[in-house]
């Protein structure tokens, strides 16, 4: 008969103790598990742009271009588009419908003249990194055609915008578009469309063509977003020739609720948040003495 040799008290109880710290482990660790995988993340939500539209008379232009090349004594401009505020449809010039197309496919000169009477009309154009790019390009080539450059308009750069006034990774048209969770999207093109398309292939020709007026309409969506922080934007009224009176300057809108008062150095100006827009504004700088009678006088 083999005799059984008992543990010591002492192991027993700490082999029982280590399996009790063991099972609590196991139970702390499904515990844990199991709450990572029911945390939910929750969409963001999404916040309807303000579109207040301008008031009839002011004209502002989204434009975008598309060249051949990014320096513009390498490439040409392929197209160019554009949209007015008030109105739905994208207009677009290209190349291929210039009268010297066939003679020389890379002379712009007609299409850049078409601008001409786009730029007559607008009241402030804008663009995204255009102070930079297009603008730079379009007058590069006016010039080499012996051409005037493109007469002075306000431009509202909404790259600039972005840059100076958002803490974003990236300030591309299409961040900006993705941050505010704009649903027209840009049209992505391989490099091989652009090369057939500066080749001379039309339905490369009609794939960047589809792909700018994209953007021009991504363009209309961010400026709006962007809009109640531009605070150089032109004045609506004054453009549509209408008094000015007590009115936002971004949309021309009147709905301005008086909120507080900025102080400059020796000015005092009433503090205004539009309604409609979004936007804040200032009234006249006044005295400091004829300010707070007026403010006594309005609460009298």
């Amino acid at each position: 008969m083999v005799n059984k040799v008992k543990r010591p008290a002492a192991k027993a109880a700490k082999t029982k103790k280590t399996k009790i710290n063991k099972a609590a482990t196991k139970t702390k660790a499904a515990t844990k598990t199991k709450h990572k995988t029911n945390v939910v993340q929750l969409p963001r939500t999404k916040r309807p742009a303000k579109t207040a539209q301008f008031v009839p008379g002011a004209r502002i232009c989204c434009a975008d271009i598309e060249t051949s090349d990014l320096s513009s004594d390498w490439g040409y401009v392929i197209c160019v588009s554009y949209k007015w505020l008030d109105e739905d449809r994208v207009h677009t010039v290209s190349i291929l419908d210039s009268p010297t197309y066939r003679k020389d496919p890379t002379n712009d000169a007609w299409l850049l003249a078409q601008l001409d009477h786009v730029w007559d009309q607008a009241d402030a154009v804008v663009f995204h990194f255009g102070m930079h790019f297009d603008l730079k390009f379009l007058n590069s080539r006016r010039l080499l055609h012996g051409m005037s450059p493109l007469p002075k308009a306000n431009l509202i750069d909404t790259w600039w915008h972005s840059k100076h006034s958002l803490r974003l990774k990236s300030n591309r048209l299409a961040t900006v578009a993705d941050f505010f969770q704009i649903e027209e999207q840009k049209t992505p093109l391989r490099g091989s469309t652009w090369r057939a398309a500066a080749a001379g292939n039309r339905k490369a020709h009609a794939l960047v063509i589809e792909h700018c007026e994209a953007d021009v309409r991504v363009l209309e969506a961010v400026y709006y977003r962007l809009r109640p922080i531009m605070a150089n934007h032109p004045h609506v009224r004054a453009a549509a020739l209408m008094p000015l009176d007590l009115s936002c300057p971004k949309c021309g809108s009147t709905h301005l609720q008086h909120r507080g008062k900025y102080v400059a150095r020796t000015m005092v100006s009433a503090r205004y948040c539009c309604q409609d827009c979004g936007g804040w504004s200032l009234g006249p700088a006044q005295k400091p003495e004829k300010y707070y009678c007026e403010e006594i006088e309005a609460a009298a």
